[in-house]
């Protein structure tokens, strides 16, 4: 049997003490878990997905420095209009 990597164990034992901490955190606390569905964060979904096609760090302090589509997102959001997933189905 072959050791494992130190960079693998690294990565494990990273894990193990992120989640040791949170379940620490939680027995002295009332926490909800809930899943939100990409519809639901759709500003968090825009800006993640922004920052894959710029170059360099970009930092937005103001609504009017986000790109129009971003604050075309955060209008929607702010008047909480539905971002509905929609799937295509061919009919033949």
């Amino acid at each position: 049997m072959e050791p494992e990597s130190s960079a693998s164990n690294m990565v494990d034992n990273t894990d193990r003490v992120i989640v040791e901490d949170t379940l620490t955190l939680m027995k002295d606390a009332t926490i909800d878990i809930e899943h939100i569905y990409r519809e639901g964060t759709s500003l968090a979904y825009y800006l993640a997905n922004h920052a894959f096609g710029v170059e360099g760090r970009q930092q937005y302090n103001t609504f009017r420095e986000l790109p129009s589509q971003g604050r075309k997102v955060l209008n929607l959001d702010k008047l909480e209009v539905p971002n509905l997933r929609i799937k295509s189905k061919i009919i033949r």
